[in-house]
């Protein structure tokens, strides 16, 4: 019969070559990845944690340079004044490194930009710069960006890719207002006149590719799907002249070719005015879908439907506005995020950020990204795998390795939500807690 110290001899060996293993996990994970691959970017998708939010776009000058263009508001950053006599000073410097790729970062150039912003009283305003760097043609490139609000100690990171394959990569081409006002990501609204620009060697004119489509919602990761083939066959066709100011009558997207037997271009989305916030009581219904019943969904025609099915699962008004609150912060985020050719709600990363939330570790490759909730390596971790989706509307078209696997994890979200709380990453990680508490207590039978 074993005593006491015996079972916890046992106890201590168990434990030793868990541990064991554990490191052993932790060596071949941290093995499998090199360059900035290894490196967590999960806060690159958390939005409510940033106190900065500028904008960025890339355009190429030449065949060999390029600049980034930067956008950001004014209440972002701290203005101090050592006394009341003194103007109100930001102080910003933006660092911009330019990689051969994140597997492998080889730094190409390097460069920065330091400037102080002055008020005399405070208002928000909008600052604008542009970085030139030096870029050789015929690649592809990462661009690491540092913003940092120096007065505050804060450092706001971001990578932009860069394509430089031909002169008509998407690079080459950028919107703006007619009055010359930049427009820094490639949504339009119905209706809203933009002048397109071309800074290569360029015809005078150029096709423009329509395309309507109606594309179905992404179906939980737990579903296995069938690929359908993208038929890119246009729904019309035009042409039109570089520099004329262009607006679109219907929502779709609009890809922009010098080549049609080439994919190379630039493409324009119009979705809906507004985008990529939810702002109208159509756009409220469509992302619950996820959470509802198809009994539920299908009666939520007003706004007074949707208000009344939070506040029935939330208990009260004043916790439904909470759960209401993180929900379409959540879809609005993923629509920044995670637009391609359809709404980035819509898309197998933006379903699962929406309902997950973000994840606390992200690791990024050329084509793939690894979400991973809770601790890394451990068994009650949630793992979402997407790889990089290739067409030639889109860098940002990725699709989930789904497996049978997920289907309790998401059950447990889904449900978390229906009985009126936030589901994020925390309930992972409370479970992994648990977990290492049973686990950690000695066992003794008699």
């Amino acid at each position: 019969m074993k005593t006491n110290n015996d079972i916890q001899g046992l106890y201590r060996a168990a434990r030793r070559i868990f541990a064991f293993i554990v490191l052993l996990l932790l060596v071949a994970a941290c093995g499998g990845k090199k360059g900035l691959t290894s490196r967590n970017m999960a806060h690159l998708y958390q939005q409510e944690s940033m106190l900065m939010r500028p904008d960025y776009y890339v355009i190429n000058q030449s065949p060999n340079s390029s600049e980034l263009n930067f956008r950001l508001l004014s209440h972002d950053l701290l203005y101090m004044r050592p006394s009341e006599d003194d103007l109100f000073k930001a102080d910003v410097r933006v660092r911009v490194r330019l990689y051969s790729s994140l597997e492998n970062p080889v730094l190409l150039d390097s460069t920065s930009l330091h400037f102080v912003d002055e008020q005399t009283e405070m208002r928000d305003k909008v600052l604008e710069g542009v970085i030139p760097f030096s870029t050789p043609p015929a690649r592809k490139y990462v661009l690491e960006v540092q913003l940092e609000d120096l007065n505050r100690d804060y450092m706001h990171q971001s990578y932009v890719e860069l394509r430089k394959v031909t002169p008509s990569s998407r690079n080459y081409f950028s919107i703006s207002k007619p009055t010359g006002e930049k427009m820094y990501e490639p949504f339009v609204n119905v209706g809203e006149p933009f002048v397109l620009h071309h800074s290569g060697p360029t015809e005078d004119s150029l096709f423009v590719r329509v395309y309507q489509r109606k594309f179905p919602l992404a179906s939980p990761p737990y579903v296995i799907e069938n690929n359908v083939a993208f038929d890119y066959a246009a729904d019309s066709l035009f042409r039109m002249a570089i520099g004329d100011t262009i607006s679109f009558e219907q929502p779709g997207f609009y890809h922009f070719q010098f080549d049609t037997t080439s994919t190379e271009g630039f493409t324009a989305f119009c979705f809906y005015n507004d985008f990529p916030f939810v702002t109208k009581v159509e756009h409220l219904a469509p992302p619950m879908r996820y959470i509802t019943t198809k009994k539920e969904f299908e009666a939520l025609t007003s706004k007074k439907a949707v208000d009344a099915f939070w506040i029935k699962n939330a208990g009260t008004p004043d916790r439904a506005k909470m759960l209401i609150r993180t929900y379409y912060n959540r879809v609005e985020d993923a629509n920044s995020f995670f637009s391609s050719y359809t709404e980035g709600w819509r898309t197998d990363r933006g379903i699962v950020y929406t309902i997950f939330g973000p994840p606390n570790i992200i690791y990024k490759t050329a084509d793939s990204e690894s979400w991973i909730y809770g601790e890394e390596n451990s068994m009650l971790s949630y793992n979402f795998n997407f790889v990089r989706v290739q067409n030639p509307f889109s860098a940002n078209a990725f699709a989930l390795n789904r497996s049978s696997i997920y289907r309790y994890s998401w059950s447990q979200a889904v449900d978390t939500w229906r009985q009126g709380r936030i589901f994020n990453v925390s309930d992972v990680q409370r479970a992994q807690d648990e977990s290492d508490r049973q686990f950690s207590r000695p066992y003794f039978w008699y």
